[in-house]
């Protein structure tokens, strides 16, 4: 039995979406020019004092304001109240205090760059956004109890485990993340030493360049969180 699945997809190259006519508005923007502007945002909004709620405040509008970011979300909103938009979702998912990543993360906020825009270098691309480009990946199982087909539907990587080891007959720890998937399985005999009771089918359960002369010596991370929005 194997089981792939991604980790992330991958932004088509702003070149070619406006090229193969995908995106007319994508652009790729220098990532070092891009973070000396936020830097500045960020000592233009540290003049204002305050406390660090009201600074992130501050410097969230500014570089809406500035046409910096599409959206920037504080660290204060993502913890309380009702989510922005189902971006917002996501950033929640993926926050978690003090292992925050983004450009801006140690100053409370999280930025959200334009749909096929690419921060970044010269050449190539990257991911690392909340897109739907960076979020939807392939998942393939390939054994002698998979049956050929697709199964065109919304899943999750986590559910990639529980199915995986629910057609190899394993056992599925009820803490695990996700879900046992009902994909499209072929009766087989099982082999000779297969483990006792165990099923033949699957049953549904349900430059990156930093504001180093801004930045302390810390280095937060934040994980990508499994949750998928609606395109």
């Amino acid at each position: 039995m194997l089981g792939l699945v991604g980790d992330h997809g991958v932004l088509t190259m702003p070149e070619a979406q406006v090229e193969m006519g995908i995106n007319a508005d994508s652009r790729r923007i220098s990532q070092k020019e891009r973070n000396g502007q936020l830097a500045q945002a960020l000592k233009d909004a540290a003049l204002g004092g305050g406390s660090p709620e009201e600074m992130a405040e501050r410097l969230a509008r500014l570089v809406e304001e500035r046409g910096l970011v599409a959206k920037a979300y504080t660290h204060h909103d993502l913890m309380h109240g009702e989510p922005a938009d189902s971006f917002a979702v996501l950033f929640r998912n993926s926050h978690y205090p003090g292992r925050a990543w983004g450009p801006l993360s140690r100053w409370g906020v999280e930025v959200r760059f334009g749909e096929g825009d690419l921060v970044s270098f010269p050449t190539g691309t990257n991911h690392e956004s909340t897109y739907w480009y960076d979020r939807h990946v392939a998942m393939i199982f390939l054994g002698a109890a998979v049956a050929p087909g697709t199964w065109d539907v919304p899943v999750y990587t986590v559910d990639f485990a529980p199915t995986l080891a629910g057609l190899a007959g394993i056992p599925i720890p009820e803490d695990l993340d996700g879900r046992r998937l009902r994909v499209q399985t072929a009766r087989v005999a099982p082999p000779v030493n297969a483990m006792e009771g165990a099923e033949s089918t699957v049953n549904a359960d349900d430059d990156r360049t930093e504001l180093s002369a801004l930045r302390t010596e810390s280095s937060p991370y934040s994980r990508d969180g499994p949750s998928l929005a609606d395109r």
